[in-house]
């Protein structure tokens, strides 16, 4: 009778059987003897030049540039559970099957992670040991530091994400990005004047990640997002390649989650007609879609910034500019919203797709662009300014919505 463990080990091996195939459509042997093969005998000879303390430019490097890449390698990653969408009708009822399935999985992430850390410090290796000067000892509870850290991050991550979704979600890891990063620059820098204290923090890391494991297998509930995760996990090459070709593909999606802002759906617009059905179409599929509302709120937030560091005449160039990328984004969404499945289920009137099209635009930049209008009017001619690009700011953005609709 097949176990747990057989069917993980089957399923690793057809992992690496599909990469392989995949990567193996992308590189043939002219890719691999014109182009990979002499990158590869560049990067070899460079590595030993790095050795021999040829170059001149890793003097100037200080040790603390160095941190915050190692630190993107430590924060970069996640805990594979290796769990399909048919173990729904077998494995959902065996619960100790499912354990025994994620803990493997999470036991083939420390692997990868670990042989990861070795690679990424074999690279650094002249760097450390030739220009900062450290020790082997150093060099050693360093590597076990970022890859417990590394291990560590990934599974509490993972654990954050089954727990919390949608903005929430978003926020908080943004915020533990920035602080995790001085947190581990400035306490790397620490620890390694003192190497008791640095073996003490990885024993620490260790027992942590008994106990985030431990907690990872009690979770409940959390079966169809390990799914999704793992989809996307398997895939993510192919779509890499696939998109460097010209071909969208559509992510795999998680359960739905209720939107931040539009949760009901009464209508936008008393006219019901087959202009307003398609700008409102638009204009709900960018307000319930949470990341399309971040990427704008963070384009707006930049503009407010450039406007406010810039000197008085440039605000004034680049006040229009900001109004054209707004209209661009919206017209990017527009693209988006009409190209879907169900929208060209229907026959639609070029007229009134192109008067959709403004409309939506118009009303998706114009809130934006008013606090840019208002930032940029209070900042150069105090209240009165202010009181004057709000209307000015509505006209300069019906007319540039109005014309690149025109090309949409």
């Amino acid at each position: 009778m097949i176990s747990a463990t057989q069917i993980f080990f089957r399923r690793v091996k057809s992992e690496w059987k599909f990469q392989y195939n995949v990567w193996k459509t992308a590189i043939d042997w002219t890719v691999g003897l014109y182009i990979l093969i002499p990158a590869v005998l560049i990067g070899l000879d460079s590595y030993v030049l790095l050795w021999k303390n040829q170059y001149g430019w890793p003097e100037a490097l200080p040790f603390y540039w160095l941190l915050p890449v190692i630190y993107l390698f430590a924060w970069s990653g996640d805990i594979r559970t290796f769990l399909e969408k048919g173990d729904q009708l077998f494995l959902l009822q065996r619960k100790r099957w499912l354990r025994r399935i994620i803990a493997l999985g999470a036991g083939y992430t420390a692997m990868l992670d670990l042989l990861l850390s070795f690679l990424v410090f074999s690279l650094l290796a002249p760097l450390l040991f030739i220009n900062y000067k450290l020790s082997a000892v150093r060099f050693a509870l360093l590597l076990g530091f970022v890859f417990l850290f590394k291990t560590n991050t990934g599974m509490a991550r993972q654990l954050f994400e089954l727990r919390f979704q949608g903005w929430k979600k978003v926020i908080a890891m943004k915020i533990a990005f920035v602080l995790m990063s001085f947190i581990f620059v400035k306490g790397v820098i620490f620890l390694l004047g003192q190497p008791r204290l640095l073996l003490s923090a990885c024993a620490v890391f260790l027992i942590a990640l008994g106990f985030l494991t431990k907690m990872r297998l009690e979770v409940r509930g959390s079966f169809f997002d390990d799914v999704a995760r793992e989809q996307r996990h398997r895939f993510r090459y192919a779509s890499l390649l696939l998109s460097m070709s010209g071909i969208s593909v559509k992510r795999t999606k998680s359960q739905k989650r209720r939107p931040l802002l539009l949760r009901s759906s009464n209508h936008l617009f008393r006219k019901r007609n087959a202009v307003n059905l398609l700008a409102e179409l638009c204009i709900k599929s960018v307000l319930r879609n949470n990341r399309s509302l971040l990427f704008y709120a963070q384009m707006v937030a930049v503009s407010v910034l450039l406007v406010l560091s810039c000197p008085f005449w440039w605000k004034w160039i680049i006040w229009p500019g900001v109004a054209f990328l707004l209209a661009s984004l919206a017209g990017l969404y527009w693209k988006e919203a009409v190209s879907s499945g169900f929208v060209q289920l229907f026959q639609w009137k070029p007229g009134d797709k192109s008067a959709a099209a403004g409309k939506s635009m118009f009303l998706l930049m114009l809130p934006g662009f008013l606090l840019i209008s208002f930032v940029t009017g209070f900042q150069t001619f105090s209240w009165m300014g202010a009181c004057l690009t709000l209307p000015a700011g509505i006209v300069l953005g019906y007319w540039i919505t109005k014309l690149i609709s025109i090309f949409v």
